[in-house]
């Protein structure tokens, strides 16, 4: 009698997923306002802060913060064949920091930002090259957390968690590979605003973070999937009399 033995060939099919969790620190920042000199850099504050909210109208201060994801892209370009079908973002957050004190609250938004720009050239009127919309063109909602923090400086944070679905598109469209842009903003009343430690402060414990866990499925290499393919072949073909 005659056994033919078909082994399970999906575990010769199986590659390794890369899967990580990291916390990036903000590439770049700044902050954009119109309520005073709407063309001025302030980049390099010297309260080491990002402002964001409304003083005296609504929505007049942004902060435009930058981050170095090439990590990622590099990953999904390597093992994911370059197809962001691959990625999976299982969890994501954004994490700021208070810098000087005020007794406010106000509801702050994350947003994507499909445009690149420079923390040491941005204003409220000229925001970036590839968007020249006064306080920069918002996209995609993020995020979003409503924040009560006190006056006492540098003691107050928040972590406000980002759709993962979005986040993914935003990382794949991004206006130059590796990097994501986020616009901060606020629809809270006149005069709530927050002032958040900026990637001048001395401590970079405080400065904006994006935190997150991902994982990336490999691709095989062809001679790798051809030789799974022979050795799934020979071994459904393999009898023991």
């Amino acid at each position: 009698m005659k056994k033919t033995y078909i082994p399970v060939m999906a575990a010769l099919c199986v590659f390794p997923i890369q899967a990580a969790t990291i916390s990036a620190s903000v590439s770049q920042d700044t902050y954009i306002r119109n309520d005073v000199n709407p063309n001025t850099n302030f980049n390099g504050d010297s309260d080491n802060e990002l402002l964001v909210g409304a003083n005296g109208s609504p929505d007049n201060l942004r902060i435009l913060v930058g981050f170095d994801l090439s990590t990622i892209t590099n990953l999904v370009n390597s093992d994911g064949g370059g197809n962001y079908n691959n990625l999976t973002i299982n969890s994501a957050s954004l994490t700021v920091y208070e810098r000087r004190g005020r007794t406010a609250s106000l509801n702050l938004i994350v947003s994507q930002w499909n445009a690149s720009f420079s923390d040491t050239l941005a204003t409220w009127n000229a925001p970036s090259p590839d968007d020249t919309t006064p306080g920069a063109s918002l996209s995609t909602v993020l995020g979003s957390s409503f924040l009560i923090w006190d006056n006492t400086s540098d003691n107050d944070q928040a972590t406000i968690s980002l759709n993962t679905a979005a986040l993914k598109s935003a990382i794949q469209n991004a206006a130059s590979e590796g990097t994501l842009n986020l616009v901060l903003n606020s629809d809270s009343s006149p005069s709530n605003w927050y002032s958040i430690t900026s990637d001048q402060a001395a401590d970079p414990n405080r400065h904006v973070q994006l935190n997150l866990d991902y994982s990336v499925s490999a691709i095989p290499e062809p001679s790798s999937a051809s030789l799974a393919s022979f050795a799934g072949i020979a071994l459904c073909l393999r009898r023991r009399r």
